[in-house]
């Protein structure tokens, strides 16, 4: 399942080299997470992949353009320690997870001189988690629902650049399944466009 995931990763960053704007790829490291009422925490580290295509209008050429439609596939490796105040109610075993899954969605970006272009993206998309929550969470299929606001620091003329962003996340299922009380988390997400 891993191996598929990352040459789904592998494909998308090779055709959007002839397609989208920018691909890149980036790491999200949690700094705020969800308290499971297990008595763990839900600590997710997320791989993203990050393709871009340009909203393009009659007026504004590629290099003018603020609006983009973003794609991001991405894996997810949860960590479920116990959390240091609590005694666990269950027992959670594996203390591991795993979540895969696609957003997509549009971003604003704007640029403020040549080395710095400041973004907001809203996105959303399916996601698969690989175990339940009780008392929180449903596994199996889930929505992912993200709001991010960032930065791009081009490499000179390279056409590359460093991503800098922070990022709510929001998990839920729309009520497809019980218990559905959704699982929060705000990233700082780190990685490089080209």
């Amino acid at each position: 399942m891993i191996r598929r995931l990352i040459s789904l990763l592998a494909l998308c960053a090779s055709l959007s080299a002839v397609q989208a704007q920018n691909f890149g790829v980036a790491l999200g490291v949690p700094i705020v997470y969800e308290h499971l009422p297990e008595g763990r925490d839900y600590v997710p580290y997320t791989l993203l992949g990050q393709l871009e295509f340009p909203l393009r209008t009659r007026r504004r050429t590629v290099d003018e353009t603020h609006w983009f439609i973003v794609v991001e596939p991405q894996i997810n490796f949860v960590h479920l320690p116990v959390d240091a105040d609590r005694t666990p109610l269950i027992d959670l075993d594996p203390d591991r997870a795993i979540e895969f899954g696609a957003n997509a969605g549009i971003r604003y970006r704007l640029p403020v001189n040549p080395s710095l272009r400041l973004h907001a993206q809203i996105s959303a998309g399916p996601h698969y988690i690989s175990r339940d929550y009780p008392g929180l969470q449903a596994g199996g299929y889930i929505f992912s629902d993200n709001f991010a606001l960032g930065a791009d620091l081009p490499f000179g003329e390279s056409g590359r650049s460093l991503l800098l962003q922070t990022r709510f996340r929001h998990l839920s299922n729309a009520g497809l399944m019980e218990p559905n009380k959704g699982i929060d988390n705000w990233f700082l997400v780190m990685g490089i466009l080209f």
